[in-house]
């Protein structure tokens, strides 16, 4: 502290002498009016001005973040029809086995029959002229004195 002081003692012995003693304080006194004479409306309305700036800034920044967040919600909703749409355009079918075409039905000359249509076996045909009955009657009792 003391070789401080012995270094500082010049500097300190120039500003103590009469003539910058005098100069110094004058400027501190001249300093010291004009800072402390102020209008204090002045004051309140700059301190205003900058309320109203931050205010208008802060606004200014939800706007543009608001405005920025429709605008990613727009583009990520075009995106994604975008990306739904290629990728719907571009499926690759050539790797799969295709079906084969279906072939039209051939035109077929079937031959004419002249023979007449007989039944296979005789037994199998009912005459159309007194058909015998499908159950025979002496097998069928007639039970009338039964029933009185």
């Amino acid at each position: 502290m003391i070789f401080i002081a012995n270094i500082l003692n010049p500097v300190y012995s120039v500003i103590l002498s009469k003539s910058y003693f005098s100069t110094f304080i004058f400027l501190m006194l001249f300093f010291f009016t004009f800072t402390a004479c102020h209008d204090e409306k002045a004051l309140k309305q700059a301190h205003m001005d900058q309320i109203i700036q931050e205010k208008i800034a802060a606004h200014r920044q939800k706007t543009i973040a608001s405005c920025a967040k429709e605008a990613l919600a727009e583009a990520l909703i075009i995106a994604d029809s975008v990306m739904i749409q290629l990728a719907l355009s571009r499926v690759d079918t050539s790797n799969r086995i295709k079906r084969p075409v279906k072939p039209t039905r051939p035109e077929i000359d079937l031959p004419t029959d002249t023979t007449a249509i007989k039944p296979l076996f005789e037994d199998s045909v009912i005459p159309t002229e007194n058909p015998p009955p499908i159950i025979p009657s002496d097998t069928i009792k007639n039970d009338e004195s039964s029933i009185n």
